[in-house]
């Protein structure tokens, strides 16, 4: 039965680890649109 729980606990472990993953990857591929964004900005006068 303990050992049971063990395994529940390192699916959910992953399963959180996997969207925290996506989470940050999101936050990197907005905030990389916003700079190329930016420099797209700057660049036309």
């Amino acid at each position: 039965h303990e050992n049971h729980q063990l395994k529940l606990r390192k699916i959910k472990d992953f399963n959180l680890s996997t969207s925290e993953k996506e989470r940050l990857a999101k936050e990197k591929y907005e905030e990389r649109l916003r700079i190329e964004e930016k420099e797209r900005a700057n660049r036309t006068y």
